[in-house]
């Protein structure tokens, strides 16, 4: 486990090495905001938030007044618990702190992948159990929840552990993809809205000063996938496409094309380019829908 704990330790030094960097964060702080209380047609209800960390890309206080119940997933106990004591009492009673929860269900397998310790039917199942998984520590299900920017670092924690020239790098890269996508899934109520937020590119990558971002998402993002100026395996067109050829997800889900694109002043020398699209949790034929777990 000694791989996957430095990588652990990695993610909090990078929440503490961030603490400076609140006010950089305002445009995409809102930008995510915004996108996240658009998933509602009026104030209400419970939202959860996959990788929450320091909360520094969520406007918080203003998603707790919109919100009944706000539920903060993060691998980082002392990053969301600071979070929550910068609110005013009021708010924070409404705030609800699920750490440490490894949002990927992975977090215990990586090594075993990389020692090529898997089958090929463990890992077909893996999508299903990590949804099981990360489904049993939360309360769900909720009206809203959101991945926020987490996708690229589970898959970076990934690359990291296994490296590109491992035999199993791809297979278990996409496998990784549709277990994230099943979690979102299961973990939204029927109705509901599952929102994937991440970052596709950044400006070493992409020209990302010289891109219209009021222009149509899809169109703008494809044009960069074209010139190859993307994170590839975060295209929201092979997102869209697992989602289409998954049993599960082609049942429960209907994947959205991407709604909004903007930029994310991630540090003052290197900015991203991020993406929301909104996965829309569909009624079961009979009408039910998941019992709540407490």
């Amino acid at each position: 486990m000694k791989a996957i704990l430095r990588e652990l330790k990695r993610q909090k030094d990078a929440n503490r090495a961030g603490l400076s960097l609140f006010e950089l964060f305002e445009s995409h702080r809102q930008s995510q905001t915004d996108f996240i209380l658009s998933s509602r047609k009026k104030p209400g209800g419970r939202l959860c938030v996959l990788g929450a960390g320091n909360c520094f890309d969520l406007d918080l206080p203003r998603v707790a007044q919109f919100f009944e119940e706000v539920h903060l997933v993060d691998i980082d106990p002392v990053a969301i618990k600071k979070a929550r004591e910068r609110l005013p009492s009021a708010d924070a009673a409404k705030v609800h702190l699920h750490a440490p929860v490894d949002a990927s269900g992975a977090n215990d397998k990586l090594e075993a992948w990389r020692d090529k310790k898997v089958s090929p039917d463990a890992l077909i199942a893996f999508p299903e159990a990590a949804a099981s998984a990360v489904g049993k520590r939360l309360p769900g299900p909720f009206d809203c929840v959101a991945s926020t920017c987490l996708l690229s670092q589970l898959l970076l924690t990934y690359r990291r552990v296994l490296g590109e020239q491992h035999p199993l790098f791809q297979a278990g890269l996409i496998t990784l993809l549709v277990a994230h996508l099943r979690v979102l899934a299961a973990l939204t109520s029927a109705g509901g809205e599952a929102l994937l937020i991440t970052d596709i590119t950044t400006d070493e990558i992409a020209p990302l000063g010289e891109l219209d971002l009021n222009a149509n998402a899809g169109a703008l993002l494809d044009k960069l996938a074209q010139a190859n100026q993307i994170f590839n395996y975060l295209d929201p067109a092979l997102l869209a496409s697992l989602c289409e050829q998954d049993p599960v997800l082609s049942q429960t889900v209907t994947f959205s094309p991407p709604e909004r694109v903007w930029k994310w002043q991630n540090t003052p020398h290197r900015a991203f380019l991020v993406y929301g699209v909104k996965m829309h949790r569909q009624i079961e034929p009979d009408g039910g829908v998941s019992p709540r777990r407490s």
